[in-house]
């Protein structure tokens, strides 16, 4: 949850959608929902926006489980 997830999720809020994230780590955001794994928070929302960095960590993120 950087810099532009926050700014995605502003957005997102501003429409009236709920946001949930995944993060390494919880973050300080009360109206937004943390969830541990991309697996699980897949499963729980209408929309899935990815905004991570390109590279081998995030290469296949979104996989036939996601």
């Amino acid at each position: 949850m950087g810099g532009v997830g926050r700014r995605v999720a502003q957005l997102a809020e501003a429409f009236g959608m709920p946001v949930s994230y995944c993060s390494r780590t919880a973050k300080d955001t009360p109206n937004w929902a943390f969830v541990s794994d991309l697996e699980t928070l897949a499963a729980q929302v209408d929309v899935l926006v990815l905004t991570v960095p390109g590279g081998p960590e995030t290469h296949h993120a979104v996989n036939e489980a996601v």
